[in-house]
């Protein structure tokens, strides 16, 4: 298995400033369908996670569009940096109880590893590589009756609804 979180990491991750309204939050969260934003500084700083349990609970007590980023982002998350040993994410996900952390160096958000990373980089790890001595794969042949003659669309129909 790769030995440290850069191997296998997201090198890139969705950001937005602390002063981002919420409504502009949720609208890049649900284009890009993820889950959280990273909330940053004009420096790649990374200062919290805003996730999409935050606005779905702000927008339930009615307070989605009075809020920005800063309100809402969980501070000081737990983090890897992408030097670290494989295990450490592991041991992360499991005690944390999270499907992904942020990876930092010197404070600077580098991006992101999510748990199917990690099981991605096993199951690559088990599954064998392909041989130098490529088999050619079987001619699959249409059903006999589809070989005998030519059928247009309409009389195809037809004999599957028979």
């Amino acid at each position: 298995m790769p030995a440290t979180v850069a191997d296998v990491m997201c090198w890139s991750s969705l950001m937005i400033r602390p002063n981002c309204e919420a409504e502009k939050a949720l609208q890049i969260m649900v284009e890009a369908e993820a889950e959280d934003l990273a909330v940053v500084d004009e420096n790649d700083i990374l200062l919290g996670i805003l996730s999409d349990y935050e606005l779905l609970k702000a927008e339930m007590v009615g307070a989605l569009g009075d809020l920005d980023a800063s309100q809402l982002m969980q501070c000081h998350p737990q983090h890897l940096a992408p030097e670290q040993p494989l295990s450490d994410a592991l041991k992360l996900f499991r005690e944390a109880r999270i499907s992904r952390a942020p990876v930092v160096r010197n404070g600077r958000l580098m991006g992101l590893i999510r748990r199917q990373d990690v099981l991605r980089a096993m199951w690559h790890e088990r599954v064998p590589a392909p041989s130098e001595t490529t088999t050619e794969l079987p001619v699959v042949q249409p059903p006999k009756f589809l070989r005998s003659q030519s059928y247009s669309t309409e009389s195809l129909a037809d004999m599957l609804q028979s």
